[in-house]
């Protein structure tokens, strides 16, 4: 509730303004619908029955997925009354579960178990910013640095990656760099 809020029309008092805001997940890059072709059979039917079947193709398509979520730590921090190190706690908690949690529909079919490849983070003390590498470098040109408080990534890239910050060897080290970064500010984090 602390960080996705909460409403009951019914109790105006339990209203909690959400600290998280998430977009849906999107591709920019094309891709060809694929088609797979599935039967559905009742395997044990019972005597006297004549069970049942199904026929069906469905079609899936992939793309390289862009997902981005922001935490506002002063309204975290608020909705926890004021404890600034639970705010720091349930901001690393979340950071590991949207890096580690894919959806799972068709997970039978469509194994999604890819890490991502790469995982920024910015925390700025106003306005998030969604951005990545030559973005965020335009975003600094034209924004100024003089908000962005933070920034890193890591990544199965073997190089750098321009714009993004520090680079961290990997995602614990990247989550208790957010966390250490966003505990002198209170912020928000992109």
């Amino acid at each position: 509730m602390n960080l996705f809020g909460r409403m009951l029309a019914e109790v105006p008092d339990a209203h909690v303004d959400g600290a998280v805001q998430m977009a849906p997940a999107f591709t920019v890059h094309p891709s060809s619908p694929q088609p797979d072709y599935f039967t559905a059979v009742e395997d044990w039917a019972a005597p006297n029955e004549t069970g049942s079947a199904h026929l069906q193709t469905a079609f899936f398509t992939t793309g390289l997925l862009y997902r981005y979520a922001t935490v506002n730590l002063t309204e975290l921090t608020r909705n926890l009354n004021g404890d600034h190190e639970q705010a720091l706690h349930l901001l690393g908690l979340f950071a590991d579960a949207f890096i580690d949690v894919m959806p799972g529909a068709k997970k039978t079919s469509t194994a999604p178990h890819t890490y991502p490849h790469l995982v920024h983070y910015t925390i700025r003390d106003r306005r998030p910013v969604s951005a990545l590498s030559q973005h965020a470098g335009a975003l600094n040109r034209l924004l100024g640095t003089r908000r962005l408080l933070g920034c890193g990534y890591a990544t199965l890239h073997p190089g750098p990656v321009d714009h993004l910050g520090t680079a961290h060897s990997g995602l614990d080290e990247l989550i208790d760099a957010l966390t250490e970064n966003a505990a002198a500010p209170t912020g928000t984090l992109v």
